[in-house]
């Protein structure tokens, strides 16, 4: 590829890259937990988790309401199946346009009531904070 090439293929992405960040201003709390240095927002367009794949933000805001800079977030669930093994699923979270902002997309096979698990590492150390949802 020639430079001229190198050059506009450079551009095209940097035009297009803010175009495709997912924005954040207009999403629905589905769900707020306290921890130590704040609080784990659960957000998504909707304001809450339906049966199927859902799009979800995961935040994590300091006491001023600033976000918290986190190293690592996982985001797992569960199910309790009466007489038998729990549903669950694993969701990847990515980190996002900004610091303490993380994007998911939970597969929730099933509506009811659901167990969430965040695990996160903030410069404070490890932590760990439970979530009940209904799942519509």
């Amino acid at each position: 590829m020639s430079r001229t090439g190198l050059v506009l293929a450079a551009l095209a992405v940097l035009i297009a890259a803010p175009g495709c960040r997912k924005k954040t201003s207009n999403l629905q709390v589905i769900i707020a937990n306290p921890i130590a240095d704040g609080s784990i927002v659960l957000k998504n367009s909707s304001g809450e988790l339906k049966q199927g794949t859902n799009d979800l933000v995961v935040e994590f805001v300091g006491n001023g309401g600033k976000l918290i800079s986190v190293q690592k977030a996982t985001l797992s669930g569960s199910m309790p199946m009466p007489g038998g093994t729990p549903m669950g699923t694993a969701v990847a979270l990515q980190p996002a346009d900004e610091p303490g902002r993380f994007t998911g997309k939970p597969k929730l096979d099933m509506s009811g009531d659901w167990q969430f698990t965040v695990d996160f590492v903030l410069p404070s150390g490890p932590g760990q904070s439970f979530f009940s949802l209904t799942v519509k």
